[in-house]
């Protein structure tokens, strides 16, 4: 099913593949965990809340996945150790550690503690995977089944993004430092609505444009190494010009349709 939603938004906008994460909370946990176990061909990180590996899924990766735990150690419904319903907190932050093979020794920091809310963090990052990943916990001391925001010590929203924002899908990289070395001159950049594409040793097999919503909005099939389009019928604003070869080698570059001027 989330494979299908995936593959949806795909076809249909601009989703950049090698970002493509997971984050749950309780049970949002436990299938945000079962992706990276299964579906980590597409799923670049995950992010759990009081959720890890359930206890009737069997967890066997193929590829290091970076992952981020959070776990309150007073979680009545989900508990930190001795967990009901799967692995506790530490052995399944292990589990992914050992999986990517990290570091095993972590880096321990204690979070500072100017909140009051009777709550105290501490982060354990183990670190130097394969790929550089990494994976994280976060254990709070005496949190329920809850979720930290802007007023505790820790507001969990702003954590998982930073630890998305560190993390790609690694298959992909290949294919991306083939691209940045490919030549592509768009021009003129703003157009009144006519533009000219060139590339060197880079053969157009499909070309595609998208609005600033990711709304695809021209789909064309291309052979040759320049490309001469009509704009004109576009609005005026800002689009991305999506420009791959027959190897699914990938660029994509911004251009501003401005016909007054």
């Amino acid at each position: 099913f989330i494979g299908a939603i995936l593959d949806t938004l795909e076809a249909n906008f601009n989703v950049d593949k090698k970002r493509v994460y997971s984050c749950g909370f309780s049970m949002g946990g436990f299938m945000s965990n079962r992706l990276a176990c299964e579906m980590n061909d597409r799923i670049a990180a995950v992010a759990t809340v009081a959720g890890t590996i359930g206890n009737t899924l069997t967890c066997t990766p193929g590829r290091a996945v970076p992952t981020c735990h959070f776990h309150g150690t007073g979680d009545a419904t989900v508990a930190y150790s001795n967990n009901d319903y799967g692995m506790d907190a530490e052995d399944m932050t292990l589990f992914w550690a050992t999986n990517n093979n990290c570091n095993l020794t972590p880096t321990i920091t204690n979070l500072p503690d100017i909140a009051a809310d009777g709550y105290t963090v501490t982060h354990s990052l183990y670190s130097n995977g394969d790929f550089n990943t990494e994976v994280e916990l976060f254990r709070i001391d005496s949190a329920d089944h809850i979720w930290m925001g802007p007023s505790n010590d820790i507001f969990y929203t702003t954590e998982i993004w930073k630890f998305f924002n560190k993390h790609i899908h690694y298959q992909n990289v290949s294919i991306d430092s083939k691209v940045t070395q490919i030549e592509i001159n768009i021009f003129p950049n703003p157009t009144s609505g006519i533009v000219n594409i060139e590339t060197t040793d880079f053969k157009i097999s499909n070309l595609k444009i998208y609005n600033i919503l990711g709304k695809e909005v021209v789909s064309e099939i291309q052979s040759s190494n320049y490309k001469n389009l009509d704009l004109s019928l576009l609005p005026d604003g800002t689009y991305f010009i999506q420009i791959s070869d027959d190897k699914e080698n990938l660029v994509s570059k911004k251009i501003i349709i401005a016909k007054g001027n």
